[in-house]
C-alpha cells in the first residue's frame, strides 16, 4: 500500500510496502521516498529501507508505519538488510519474458522503477511544457528550450556540455548548439540516447513540435530524475559504462531536406567526434568511440555494452506521444537492444506495471521495416555506429502542422515509454 507522512521538521514523504509470504512468516518492508524541494519541484531520494518480521495474523496500521519511518531522517541514505528478505526474493518465471531482465536488483525493484516512480503530471509540467514552445535555431525560443534542458540535467547531477558551432543555411551563417550530458564522464564506454530539441521553421502557423520532439526531450529528462538516486550509486561502481544523453539542435530544414539543409546538429558532432581527441583519453581519437569493434571488455567503443551478444547502440527518439506511436526494427545488427527493449515492455505488461492505453497495442512491435529515414542517427551510421532509432513510421498525422501539440498526445502511452526505458537503463552494466 502507499501512504503519506509528514514528521515534525521534516519534508513529506511517502511510504511503499510490501508484504511478502515466506513459510508462516510475513516480511514486511516498507520503503520511504522523500520528497525534497528543488529547483524543479521535486526530487525523490534514495529509498529508505525496513523490514519486520511478522506473524501472519498481526496487523500494522498506517499511523504504525508513519511512526516507523518518522525514527530516520528523510535524507538518510542506508539500507537495512535481512537474511530472510534475499530467501523472499521473487524468482524471474521460466518462459517469461521477464527473463530478459538480467539484474536482481532491477527484478526485485520492477514495481518501483517501473510504475512507483511514475509521476505524469510531472513529466508534463516539468520537463516537457518548459520546451514546448516554438524552437527554431537561432531564436529566442530555442535558447529558452536549451537553457532548460542544461539547468534541468545540471540539477539532476549529470555532467553538461554545450556544443556550439556555425553553419551555413538558406537564411544564412547562422549558430547552433548541442547539448550532451554525461552521467560520469570518467568512464570510458557509453550507452547514448538522443533526440532533437529544436522545432521546425513554419512561417504560415505556428508550430511546437510536441511529439518532433520535445516529447523525446521530456521523457529523457525524466529518466534523469526518476533515477537519480540509482545513476548516483551507479557512479561509485567499478564498471566502465556510463550514459549519455544528446540533444540535438538543428534536425528540422529551413526549407526543404537535403543533405545540406537538415541535421545541422548531428552531422557536426558525428564529424567533430570522428576528428577530435577524447578529452578524458589523452591519446585516443573520438572516433574510436564510434566505430563498429569484436573486441570484448576493454575496448575503446563509446557505444559498446552488453546484452545477449555484445552490442553497440546509438538510440534514437522522435515522433513520439500520439496514441498511434509504435516501434519497428529496423537494424539487424542492433537486433538484441531492440529485443530487449521489446521484451521488457512484454514483462511489465505481464505484471500489470503499464497504464491502459486508446489502442492498448505494444509499443514494441514485431514487425521489422528496412527503410532507413532521414534522422539524426544518419551521420553516425554512416561512420559504422550501430543504431536503434525508435520513430513512429508511417508519421503521425500530426506531422509538420499546428495539430502537433499538447492536446495530440497521449500522455499514458508516453508514460509507459518512459517506465520500459527507465527499467532498461537501470538493468545496464553501470
Amino acid at each position: 500500500g502507499t501512504a503519506w507522512a509528514r514528521p515534525c521538521g521534516v519534508a513529506p514523504f511517502v511510504l511503499r510496502t510490501e508484504l511478502v509470504r515466506t513459510g508462516n512468516r510475513c516480511v514486511l518492508a516498507i520503503e520511504q521516498w522523500s520528497r525534497v524541494s528543488e529547483a524543479y519541484g521535486v526530487k525523490w531520494s534514495k529509498a529508505v529501507r525496513y523490514t519486520s518480521h511478522l506473524l501472519h495474523t498481526q496487523r500494522l496500521s498506517v499511523t504504525n508505519l508513519s511512526a516507523v519511518a518518522a525514527t530516520v531522517a528523510p535524507t538518510d541514505i542506508m539500507t537495512i538488510t535481512d537474511p530472510e528478505v534475499a530467501v523472499a526474493s521473487r524468482a524471474r518465471p521460466l518462459s517469461s519474458p521477464c527473463q530478459s531482465i538480467s539484474t536482481q536488483y532491477v527484478w526485485n525493484n520492477l514495481a518501483n522503477l517501473s510504475r512507483g516512480t511514475s509521476n505524469v503530471q510531472q513529466l508534463e509540467n516539468l520537463a516537457l511544457r518548459p520546451i514546448l514552445h516554438p524552437r527554431v535555431p537561432s531564436t529566442a525560443g530555442n535558447r529558452r528550450a536549451r537553457e532548460h534542458i542544461k539547468t534541468f540535467m545540471t540539477t539532476v547531477g549529470w555532467t553538461v556540455e554545450e556544443d556550439s558551432f556555425y553553419d551555413y543555411t538558406p537564411y544564412g551563417r547562422l549558430p547552433f548548439s548541442n547539448v550532451i550530458a554525461t552521467l560520469d564522464p570518467r568512464k570510458s564506454r557509453r550507452m547514448v540516447f538522443a533526440c532533437h530539441y529544436d522545432s521546425k521553421l513554419m512561417h504560415s502557423q505556428r508550430f511546437v513540435g510536441a511529439t518532433d520532439s520535445a516529447v523525446p526531450c521530456a521523457i529523457l529528462m525524466d529518466t534523469a530524475l526518476r533515477l537519480v538516486q540509482f545513476f548516483t550509486d551507479a557512479q561509485e561502481s567499478t564498471s566502465d559504462l556510463t550514459i549519455q544523453f544528446v540533444f540535438f539542435d538543428g534536425e528540422e530544414a529551413f526549407r526543404s531536406w537535403t543533405d545540406q539543409d537538415s541535421l545541422y546538429g548531428s552531422r557536426h558532432l558525428a564529424d567533430k567526434w570522428s576528428r577530435k581527441t577524447d578529452p578524458n583519453f589523452p591519446g585516443r581519437k573520438m572516433d574510436s568511440q564510434l566505430k563498429r569493434t569484436n573486441r570484448f571488455a576493454g575496448s575503446s567503443s563509446c557505444f559498446f555494452v552488453f546484452f545477449n551478444d555484445i552490442q553497440e547502440a546509438f538510440v534514437l527518439l522522435d515522433l513520439i506521444g500520439t496514441p498511434d506511436t509504435f516501434f519497428k526494427r529496423r537494424f539487424t545488427e542492433t537486433a538484441p537492444v531492440y529485443n530487449k527493449l521489446q521484451q521488457i515492455e512484454s514483462c511489465l505488461r505481464e505484471r500489470g506495471l503499464l497504464n491502459p492505453t486508446r489502442y492498448q497495442h505494444n509499443l514494441f512491435s514485431d514487425m521489422t521495416d528496412t527503410v532507413v529515414i532521414q534522422d539524426d542517427h544518419i551521420p553516425f551510421l554512416r561512420r559504422g555506429v550501430p543504431v536503434v532509432h525508435l520513430i513512429t513510421w508511417p508519421y503521425p498525422s500530426v506531422w509538420h502542422t499546428s495539430n502537433d501539440n499538447l492536446d495530440s498526445l497521449e500522455m499514458p502511452l508516453i508514460d509507459n515509454l518512459a517506465r520500459i526505458l527507465r527499467v532498461f537503463m537501470a538493468d545496464l552494466p553501470l
